[in-house]
């Protein structure tokens, strides 16, 4: 249980102001103009504390039955009558001083810190109220008594209990899969927001439940997934795994599937050889990328790590050739091809020219630098009110295969995703290739 001899006097106030409102519900009792209670407000809770001088929290948290059932209080500081504290408040410090047994006894999870308590959210601890607790009353017309830690094995706090009623969750947050050209950036959108509601276990392909509690928890979280997928993943494809695994809510498989085909299919095959195509070829300053230099760097680097998720590790680009060809694209800019030199000449002079590791994100530092300084130059001659446009020219010829991306968000402007970089131009004849 706490321990009340390495807590200081501020940390006991904090941790009992913190329970008056989450726990005791003290809040409630507030009847004035103001939307939100004053710090100055005293409700029934706070009063019998004060009125006890309960100012210990490991004394309040090892209050025996009798003590807690002889609480009162006085409404108004000049009462000779005193108040009973309200049968729930009562209620609740009796589930208090039980749930410290639970949490130390039967989790094997003692709260020893202010900052452990404090993490304890209301609907955590009602959840035990209702789950545990109340299971071990006697009549649920009469004030419980404080059961044996022993009992707890009666009904446990369960991770799948806690997610089903913890954190709130919305389906609606996680993003939707209308075209598998958008799979990359659906991809990170869904799985940043699986993060966020507690649920990306089904989106790891190699997780794998160790006891018989978290093969519960798993299961929940499958089948929640699975509403989101059904509802979510809209392409042909998509709606064909969802089927497969439609009867078992087999989340876990559905996802595993969708990664397959995004990136080992014929089409992520396709998608592969012309990003690399497009990292072999792409030059920065011939007109064609329309944001700023340092935009630029951060895209090629973006398109060399979906590359290296479409190939295997065998296949993939190495730190020697993501230099060489980064080093290839920047050579036309005469600021950014000197870095070059520099980078070698750092790395020489602190031994590391056997990392190519440590080398290239040398390089890239420098390079990503350079670009800034040199974007600098060309902050005067930003027009009002539109978009950056820096190498910008007017071409009358159709590209094909060239690719679009907004420098402001980093996102693709189109639906298809390999449409980056076009210039201002107008349909003519095709460029030779």
């Amino acid at each position: 249980m706490a321990s009340s001899t390495t807590w200081s006097r501020a940390q006991h106030r904090e941790v009992i102001t913190w329970a008056i409102k989450v726990l005791f519900d003290d809040d409630i009792f507030y009847d004035g103009a103001e939307e939100d209670p004053p710090s100055t407000f005293e409700g029934p809770m706070r009063k019998v504390l004060k009125n006890h001088q309960l100012v210990n929290w490991h004394g309040i948290t090892t209050l025996r039955k009798e003590d807690i059932d002889d609480l009162h209080y006085y409404k108004e500081p000049d009462d000779i009558d005193n108040t009973p504290i309200p049968v729930w408040q009562k209620s609740r410090l009796h589930q208090l001083v039980d749930f410290t047994r639970y949490m130390e006894i039967d989790m094997n999870a003692p709260l020893r810190t202010p900052q452990d308590w404090m993490a304890i959210t209301g609907d955590q601890f009602k959840i035990y109220a209702v789950q545990v607790w109340k299971n071990d009353s006697n009549t649920s017309n009469s004030t419980p008594t404080s059961r044996s830690p022993s009992s707890a094995s009666q009904g446990p706090l369960s991770k799948a209990a806690l997610f089903k009623k913890g954190i709130k969750r919305d389906p609606t947050l996680f993003p939707v899969l209308k075209c598998d050209n958008n799979f990359d950036i659906w991809r990170r959108s869904m799985e940043t927001q699986a993060r966020a509601q507690a649920v990306f276990e089904p989106l790891d392909p190699n997780y794998k439940p160790s006891n018989a509690e978290d093969i519960e928890l798993f299961t929940e979280q499958n089948i929640y997934k699975a509403a989101v997928f059904e509802k979510n993943v809209q392409t042909s494809m998509g709606r064909s795994i969802f089927r497969t695994y439609n009867d078992t809510s087999d989340a876990q498989s559905m996802y595993r599937d969708l990664l397959d085909h995004a990136l080992r299919s014929t089409g992520a095959t396709i998608d592969a050889s012309k990003l690399l195509t497009y990292l072999t070829t792409i030059r920065l300053g011939d007109g064609k990328w329309k944001g700023t230099t340092k935009d630029f760097i951060l895209h090629f680097q973006e398109q060399v790590r979906k590359y290296n998720e479409y190939v295997s590790k065998e296949d993939a680009l190495s730190e020697a050739l993501q230099k060489s060809l980064l080093e290839n694209s920047v050579h036309p800019i005469t600021d950014l091809r000197r870095i070059k030199e520099q980078a070698t000449q750092i790395a020489a002079a602190n031994g590391n020219t056997s990392s190519m590791t440590n080398a290239f994100a040398q390089y890239v530092t420098l390079l990503i630098s350079a670009a800034q300084s040199y974007d600098s130059q060309f902050e005067d001659v930003r027009k009002p009110g539109g978009a950056r446009r820096v190498f910008m020219h007017d071409i009358d010829t159709a590209i094909e295969d060239i690719f679009t991306f907004d420098a402001d968000d980093g996102e693709m402007e189109t639906t298809p995703i390999y449409d980056v970089n076009q210039s201002a131009m107008q349909l003519g004849a095709r460029l030779p290739k």
